[in-house]
């Protein structure tokens, strides 16, 4: 049985004045993931307040190191 595989893909966002467009960049890359068969996680899309209403930083936060901890891939952009 094949493993599958898990992707974490974040950046910085909320000290940027392009927020947006570095969303769509993480996105983008979750999506090169994906169709190389490796489940992409991405902060702001997947555990985001917004989306799901309730969740406090410090459940953000504890989701993220959890999925940090399981990946396969890392990607951070630090530019």
């Amino acid at each position: 049985m094949k493993k599958e595989l898990k992707g974490f893909v974040s950046g910085a966002l909320s000290a940027t004045s392009g927020k947006v467009r570095l969303e769509v960049f993480y996105e983008k890359i979750g999506d090169v993931l994906e169709k190389e068969d490796i489940h992409a996680f991405i902060p702001h899309r997947d555990a985001n307040p917004r989306t799901t209403p309730g969740l406090t930083f410090d459940e953000i936060y504890k989701i993220n190191m959890e999925k940090i901890k399981q990946v396969d891939i890392l990607i951070a952009y630090v530019g």
